[in-house]
């Protein structure tokens, strides 16, 4: 990181901005969007929940129960969140009717790991909310956006962002069947693409 980004000043504009103005409208446009995918859902692993926020407004509107998991614990959370390695899920086969992937994949290096666990967990359905790209300006736009929410947490950014294309070939490599995708922007300047995709695990 160059030595100015690690200005403690810098840092705390950046956590500022991504309090007061990023994260309110991400948790509104998700919360509105991701409702729409979990069906007869009954009990739902959310995998990577950083503090649960999301996934707790989700329940208020659809009557769930959940459970979260994360690499580390934040000292608030909104829901019950047990820490796992980033590998093994500490679940029994067949745990969950959905499994909730939010913003996580593309801060691994090796994806396909992480989706194998959640299709051995779930029962019915992954859903996934991440990026994609076309061209160089959006991959560079990812890693900027990338770069400015996760850098004042000490969140790792591998920027590991997938094509439309190689995420189906990573769903296929996995035997996960698309059921169904949305493409989206959280704004109509927002210069990031976003994308859900529901998958079925039968």
């Amino acid at each position: 990181m160059k030595k100015w980004l690690r200005n403690p000043l810098i840092l705390r504009i950046l956590k500022k901005y991504t309090e007061v103005f990023a994260f309110p409208i991400r948790l509104s446009v998700l919360e509105n969007r991701l409702v729409a995918y979990l069906g007869d859902t009954k009990k739902l692993l959310d995998l990577g929940s950083s503090n649960g926020k999301l996934v707790s407004l989700l329940a208020k509107k659809q009557s769930f129960e959940v459970i979260g998991v994360d690499t580390h614990i934040l000292p608030e959370t909104f829901i019950e969140i047990k820490k796992y390695d980033g590998r093994k899920l500490p679940f029994p086969n067949n745990s969950f009717d959905t499994v909730l992937i939010v913003d996580v994949l593309h801060h691994d290096e090796d994806p396909a790991k992480i989706l194998q666990e959640a299709k051995r967990v779930a029962k019915k359905q992954i859903i996934i909310k991440d990026h994609f790209w076309q061209n160089k300006i959006d991959f560079l736009w990812l890693k900027i956006a990338d770069f400015t929410g996760n850098i004042p947490y000490g969140v790792a950014c591998p920027y590991n962002y997938l094509t439309l294309e190689k995420w189906d070939q990573l769903f296929g490599s996995l035997s996960l069947t698309k059921v169904r995708s949305e493409r989206f922007r959280f704004l109509p300047l927002d210069p990031c693409r976003h994308v859900i995709f529901a998958l079925s695990v039968n």
